[in-house]
């Protein structure tokens, strides 16, 4: 966001006129112009759309702009973070004018005029958007998920489909499905869904996507109709939003092999938004996760709350050794200090070895322990130092770090 006069580049012009003068030569500096929502507000100064509107009529996107060098790639757009009032009617003209050094667009879509706006006033032509690398929007407008007998109803958006070097997209459906939108879903490596899906969405999407290599996406929130047997060949990188099952009152780790497989899976990220959590499913599914290296799990809303998942994945790498997630490298978790015992022994367990494969040896590297957020209660004693702790010394120490120490 970087209109606010608290931030770069706004506020290396306000120190002194040799900063004003360095940061107006510095091309660098602005060739991003993103309306931040109307909820932010730094000190003072809170931005109203009066404020927005006033500077965009008053040329202030070109005078922005014109300070880049004339073949700097630019971004544009709308804080496509949350619901409020677009103003892409407002910068639509900027839109074409810019349409061919646009490396990234970003847009919240609030009614229908809008989201005409941007399906078909976009331009259309054949070097337009030949730089557009990533595409973020949040809209609000009800989609209806079945037209005529029984078919998706979808819309287009030529000017996507027609950007040939778009790889990454986000999009926050709130009335809507990915179903919905005629995307050029093959061509797509990274992918953020910040909407509620169905399993039946879940599988549509990374059967659409066949090269995607990073999703960030809402774990399905219920079991409805999917074809099994699908596996996902590239996907390596997966954050998965969970939130609990209302009907069976716990978390499923099913959705991590059903509908859809992932082969290639090496770096997995589970935030949860609640405490429920379906602990034998855990022991179920590990052996699709063989080839994991990386294991994060953290809280959504409060940090400082740690997931009862934590206990779950410390216990099963305590009781079975190397036999669950047999290539971990490195696990990243936040947690209380009673937890500190257990993941000094999965250190000991897991320590550099060397194995051989094939005839060639290999030397497999410790494990890895970083607790973001150390949780403690306010009445314990005041001072901590992990380096007392009469298990962590020397090499495990070594491979363990902590990032914050917190009191609740």
């Amino acid at each position: 966001m970087r209109l606010f006069p608290t931030q770069a580049p706004s506020l290396l012009c306000q120190i002194s006129s040799h900063m004003r003068s360095v940061a107006l030569n510095e091309p660098l500096l602005w060739d991003t112009v993103i309306l931040p929502p109307l909820s932010i507000r730094e000190g003072r100064h809170r931005l109203t759309n009066h404020n927005f509107r006033r500077f965009i009529e008053n040329g202030g996107i070109d005078l922005w702009f014109s300070r880049t060098r004339p073949s700097q790639f630019l971004a544009l757009g709308d804080d496509a973070t949350e619901i409020y009032q677009g103003r892409l009617r407002w910068f639509l003209r900027h839109i074409h004018k810019y349409s061919r050094r646009l490396r990234f667009i970003s847009l919240a879509i609030t009614d229908s005029d809008e989201l005409t706006l941007a399906r078909k006033r976009f331009p259309r032509g054949e070097h337009d958007f030949g730089a557009l690398e990533e595409v973020k929007v949040i809209c609000a407008v009800p989609m209806f998920k079945w037209g005529f007998n029984d078919t998706p109803l979808r819309y287009k958006c030529s000017w996507i489909n027609n950007a040939a070097n778009l790889r990454t997209l986000t999009m926050n459906l709130e009335n809507g499905t990915w179903n919905n939108w005629r995307l050029p879903s093959g061509r797509l490596t990274r992918i953020s869904l910040w909407h509620s899906l169905d399993m039946e969405e879940w599988q549509a999407v990374f059967q659409g996507c066949p090269n995607l290599t990073h999703a960030d996406i809402r774990r399905p929130r219920s079991r409805s109709h999917w074809r099994p047997g699908f596996q996902h060949e590239k996907l390596s990188h997966l954050k998965i939003g969970i939130v609990s099952d209302r009907e069976a009152g716990q978390y499923r780790w099913e959705s991590l092999t059903e509908p859809v497989r992932f082969t290639s899976l090496v770096d997995l990220d589970l935030e949860f938004a609640e405490l429920a959590f379906d602990e034998p499913g855990f022991a179920d599914i590990h052996r699709a996760l063989g080839g994991l290296m990386r294991l994060r799990l953290s809280s959504k809303d409060n940090p400082w709350v740690v997931p009862l998942g934590v206990q779950v994945v410390l216990g099963s790498l305590l009781r079975t050794e190397r036999d669950i997630l047999p290539v971990l490298q490195e696990l990243v978790l936040t947690c209380t200090p009673d937890l500190l015992d257990t993941i000094a022994a999965i250190l000991q367990l897991r320590s550099p070895t060397t194995v051989q494969v094939e005839g060639k040896t290999i030397v497999r590297p410790g494990l890895r322990v970083h607790v973001e957020t150390l949780v403690r209660d306010r009445e314990g004693k005041r001072g901590f130092n992990i380096a007392d702790h009469p298990m962590l010394s020397g090499e495990l120490l070594r491979r363990f770090q902590i990032g914050r120490v917190i009191r609740r």
